[in-house]
């Protein structure tokens, strides 16, 4: 599923227009058409009240279609219109033209005079169709559209926003004063970055991509960003080789734990685990070895004396890595000066394909460099973004995708940048991919050792760093719903993460796009 921002879906639409032939009006007509037809699959509309609220340009003129269907199909519509007919987009003129000859009146609040007007009809309705602004937003809010919005926030009337919630900013998913929170958001051609970038994937309630007749190899070669999707995994998932064996299946090598550190490593191997892997051995220094009996089926190496991995450690890694499919480093590693050093010297001296995680990332803060073209998957949250590359994490918050793709770029490896829908940056091919997960559940100690689990079994499959780390994300993230649907996200642990992970893959396997699309 692509997304395209505001200036790339302007091109894609006049690409149809001048291109196909496929005149603006009928482009109009069929988004309009689509979010009457969402609204009467989704509400109980036949005796109730829907209010459209138009704004002047075009989404103010899909907003007009989708109110005229509305009507034919016999509901009871009213439609307000915040601008005189002469200030109209000659595209929305039109259809109030048509709406006039259907005899439908629609109601005209210009000014903060007739805002009590607009009030009365708000508390008089069952359903508001917001088309207020769209994309096309610019600058700052009038008192007068922020009464608007307000009005339309406090009446807790179920929302229906077209292409995106009125208020939020296409690209950056930022608001602009004040902001519409949808409950249904219908999008068309693609999804904006707005819809998946905070504070606007929290104002876009659920999101439905409706085909209006832009080619989809347009947009798909437009492109710079894809939301995961179960289509997008399913090929990883469904991948398994009925004569296979456990040394088919993948041999993962995890380097972690340290003394107070010990569960980390063991998180990982059961992910691995559950994810396909079929065979995880767990390096571990001599005095935390023991801490291999809490995933039983992992194989222990001893690294090194003491309790803290050291040279001596990643002098034996560096030997034997070439009989392991994927390395993963970092669970609960520790950031001892000796530990630094010899994650440096591991990484100076990496053949196979590996996931750089937690305070295997601590080192790379001075030496960057030393990732550049290998096969990595670097998984840092905002702290540790912020230590790779300089910025800050308001930097970062504000500015997520565009971190990870130059930082990925730059040093060619692919990124996972952590956080409320993280993102996938692919270094080599200048591609992002966007999780669709929002899930609190995951906010507990030890996920990300989990995430690390998922992504290594995908890599020692011989899947590419980018797939591997997309397959990762969205097993991670539904395993993060499925377990916090069953226990509320409050008591989920890393454990539970881990036991509906199965529950995860069968979901995939299946096509189960319900337990996706209706929670998004």
């Amino acid at each position: 599923m692509y997304i395209l921002s505001t200036s790339q879906m302007k091109k894609a639409d006049q690409y149809t227009i001048d291109n196909l032939g496929i005149p603006s009006l009928v482009l109009m007509e069929t988004a309009g058409r689509s979010v009457a037809y969402r609204v009467i699959e989704n509400y109980t509309v036949d005796n109730e009240t829907v209010l459209l609220i138009s704004g002047k340009g075009n989404n103010g003129g899909d907003g007009m279609v989708a109110a005229r269907y509305l009507h034919q199909a016999g509901v009871n519509i009213e439609i307000v219109i915040l601008a005189k007919p002469e200030d109209l987009s000659p595209d929305c003129k039109k259809q109030l033209d048509i709406i006039n000859k259907l005899k439908i009146t629609p109601h005209f609040v210009t000014s903060e005079d007739d805002l009590n007007q607009l009030d009365t009809i708000i508390q008089h309705s069952q359903l508001i169709i917001d088309a207020i602004f769209g994309t096309g937003l610019k600058g700052s809010l009038s008192s007068f559209y922020k009464h608007i919005i307000s009005a339309i926030n406090n009446s807790c009337i179920p929302l229906v926003s077209v292409d995106i919630p009125s208020g939020i900013n296409g690209d950056s998913g930022q608001i602009v004063d004040q902001a519409v929170t949808a409950d249904i958001t219908i999008t068309f051609g693609a999804i904006k970055p707005g819809h998946f970038k905070i504070p606007g994937r929290m104002h876009s309630g659920n999101i439905w991509v409706t085909d209006i007749s832009i080619p989809a190899e347009i947009i798909a070669e437009m492109s710079e960003y894809q939301l995961i999707t179960y289509d997008l995994v399913f090929p990883l998932v469904n991948n398994r080789d009925p004569l296979g064996h456990k040394g088919s299946f993948g041999k993962i090598l995890i380097v972690g734990g340290c003394k107070g550190m010990t569960g980390a490593p063991s998180l990982a191997a059961a992910a691995a685990y559950r994810s396909g892997a079929g065979l995880v051995t767990l390096a571990l220094p001599q005095e935390i070895l023991s801490s291999a009996q809490f995933c039983p089926e992992a194989v222990s190496i001893e690294l090194n004396q003491g309790g803290y991995f050291n040279q001596r450690g990643a002098d034996k890694i560096i030997e034997i890595q070439k009989q392991y499919d994927a390395l993963i480093i970092g669970p609960g590693l520790g950031r001892a000066e000796e530990t630094q050093q010899a994650v440096v010297k591991l990484l100076e001296h990496l053949e196979i394909p590996a996931v750089v995680d937690a305070d295997g990332l601590y080192p790379l803060s001075d030496n960057p460099d030393l990732i550049n073209g290998k096969t990595i998957v670097l998984t840092p949250h905002w702290g540790e973004m912020s230590g790779l590359t300089g910025l800050t994490i308001d930097e970062i918050r504000t500015h997520p995708w565009e971190t990870a793709a130059e930082f990925a770029k730059k040093h060619k490896v692919t990124v996972h940048l952590k956080g409320p829908l993280g993102q996938v940056a692919d270094g080599a091919n200048a591609k992002m991919f966007i999780s669709p997960f929002i899930e609190n559940s995951l906010a507990t100690a030890g996920s990300g050792d989990v995430l690390s689990g998922i992504m290594g079994s995908f890599l020692a499959g011989n899947f590419s760093t980018a797939r591997s780390a997309c397959a990762a994300v969205f097993i991670h993230g539904l395993s993060g719903r499925f377990a916090g649907q069953e226990y509320s996200s409050t008591s989920v642990t890393s454990l539970d993460l881990i036991d509906f992970i199965p529950s995860a893959i069968c979901s995939i396997l299946e096509q189960d796009q319900e337990s996706f699309f209706n929670l998004c």
